[in-house]
């Protein structure tokens, strides 16, 4: 019996060691082999360092090399909140003076890094040196130095990604990549060892060259801030191109408002224009020869008629013009009735010309603006088109809509990058439909509505435009948009023009753009000619 019960005892405890030995070699398989590429994954996080070495951002220069966006350094003040208690003199005062970054604090005790605050100033880095807590690095940051070029150049954020402007436009190409490596640790010490395991290689990021013209840039705004302020304009826009290869050489931007001073006017704002739009709508009619440029028009001597049982409006009453006089004068009655033989062909020239589309450059925040399809047109729309309702644009659309009456009837592609390729394209318009433009636009400058736009010794062919703006679905009397569009030419020199400001406020009754954007044109023109010395 005694036997038999060792025996037993014997067998069980053989029993539990093959059991132990089975549990024993099944965990080091599953830890071998099963979960083999989990700690080996885990044993590498131990030993390896991976670090980031961001690639140095590209410049962005104007046409004449001259910097807008350079490199920097900024200072950033952090912490180590594992190592701070709530009794640390640091915490008395980050609970006192900066309560919000002591709350994320104490939400982040555990944590072994934690900024306190980035890009800091001189005043703000003594305050937190007398803080032994308080560490300090050094970021990559942006530094501008043309503040006139800001609403085109943009800004990056703090951790110098790109938010606006060509910053935002062109990030990726200004970024380049950042270079990964990754070092081996020592377990015990804690040392980099000095051999790279990996490297998956950056590079630095390009350097982009605009066709803007900075000094003419900072010469214009200067110009534009000071009428903006003398007539108490809110909003406000200058575009500068060469029609020769679309260049931007300006693209000014004000508001009155510190919150919209970086907001580029030129592009995110689309307007109905209003009677600027009278140039295209008779470069439609020459075009498509529904109208001579000599032909009489009844105008009814009136300031408001009746065409097609639909209320017309003008400024100014008058009788019999010709064409040339109907839009040089800028007679709302007469240019409705020449749009009423065109019919849907001025869609088709308004739409060749650009408006209703994205322009091709490379910033945020484009307004493509918008015109109402025949399908949806009204007894008015047509109308509305030929005096520049029912069809917004912005500002760099005018401009560009103007290109091929400064380049012979061809289209043109403006453009903002210096290595984009120049791109001339068909010829829209004939070459004597161009000269009769130009003829009546000379016309409008010499003693028509844009009078005040004139420079003795220079051709300035150019057309105002005041519209009222629309406020919670109506227009308003109180609102307004004045606008001036053309160019100026000499011996061969040619420079389209666009401005346009916005006044909002009662008492605008008797303002016209004819005294408030014409004589903007007129210091612009002026502006650019005395800059390029065409004398």
């Amino acid at each position: 019996m005694f036997y038999a019960t060792e025996r037993t005892r014997i067998i069980l405890i053989t029993i539990l060691f093959i059991l132990f030995y089975v549990l024993l070699i099944g965990r080091l398989y599953v830890l071998q082999m099963v979960n083999h590429d989990f700690y080996v994954a885990l044993a590498e996080k131990q030993y390896q360092v991976t670090v980031i070495l961001p690639a140095s951002r590209g410049l962005i220069f104007d046409r004449h090399n001259i910097p807008l966006a350079l490199n920097n350094e900024a200072i950033s003040a952090f912490i180590i909140p594992e190592k701070i208690n709530n009794e640390n003199r640091l915490c008395h005062y980050l609970k006192q003076e900066l309560p919000r970054t002591y709350e994320l604090l104490q939400d982040n005790k555990q944590k072994k890094f934690m900024y306190l605050s980035r890009h800091i100033n001189d005043e703000q880095k003594k305050v937190f040196e007398a803080f032994p807590e308080v560490h300090f690095l050094k970021e990559p940051a942006r530094l501008y130095l043309h503040s006139s070029c800001a609403t085109v150049v943009g800004l990056t954020d703090v951790d110098n990604q790109g938010v606006s402007g060509i910053e935002f436009g062109m990030q990726e190409t200004l970024a380049g990549k950042a270079t990964i490596q990754q070092f081996e640790k020592d377990a015990k010490s804690d040392f980099f060892h000095s051999n790279t395991i990996d490297v998956q290689g950056g590079y630095a990021g390009q350097n982009i060259y605009l066709t803007i013209d900075s000094t003419l840039q900072f010469l214009i705004t200067k110009k534009l801030k000071k009428h903006c302020k003398k007539n108490l304009c809110s909003q406000a826009g200058v575009v500068v191109l060469d029609p020769a290869n679309g260049d931007i050489l300006t693209m000014s931007s004000y508001a009155d408002q510190a919150e919209l001073q970086m907001k580029n006017n030129c592009i995110s704002n689309a307007y109905e224009f209003g009677s600027v739009c009278k140039i295209f709508a008779a470069l439609a009619a020459v075009e498509e020869k529904v109208v001579t440029v000599d032909e009489l028009i009844d105008c009814k001597n009136t300031k408001t008629a009746r065409l097609d049982g639909r209320t017309v409006n003008t400024w100014k009453a008058h009788g019999l013009l010709s064409f040339k006089e109907v839009v040089a004068m800028s007679n709302n009655i007469g240019i409705a009735q020449v749009a009423k033989r065109l019919d849907v062909l001025l869609y088709k020239h308004y739409k060749q010309l650009g408006f209703a589309k994205n322009l091709d450059i490379p910033l945020p925040a484009k307004q493509r603006g918008t015109i109402t399809h025949p399908a949806n047109w009204s007894k008015q729309s047509l109308i509305s088109l030929s005096y520049g309702y029912e069809v917004s644009a912005t500002l760099l659309h005018l401009a560009c809509a103007f290109l091929p009456i400064a380049h012979d009837g061809y289209k043109v592609k403006p453009r903002l990058l210096l290595n984009v390729p120049i791109k001339i394209g068909k010829k829209l318009y004939h070459s004597e439909t161009i000269t009769t433009i130009k003829d009546i636009l000379r016309e409008t400058t010499e003693r028509g509505t844009a009078r005040k736009a004139r420079i003795k010794g220079y051709d300035v062919l150019c057309k105002t435009g005041s519209a009222h703006l629309l406020v919670d679905g109506r227009y308003s009397m109180d609102d307004n948009i004045y606008s001036c569009l053309g160019m100026v030419e000499k011996n061969g020199y040619q420079r389209v023009i666009a401005v346009y400001v916005q006044k909002n406020g009662p008492g605008q009754k008797d303002t016209f753009a004819s005294t408030m954007a014409a004589p903007l044109f007129e210091t612009v023109a002026e502006t650019v000619l005395l800059y390029d010395r065409i004398l």
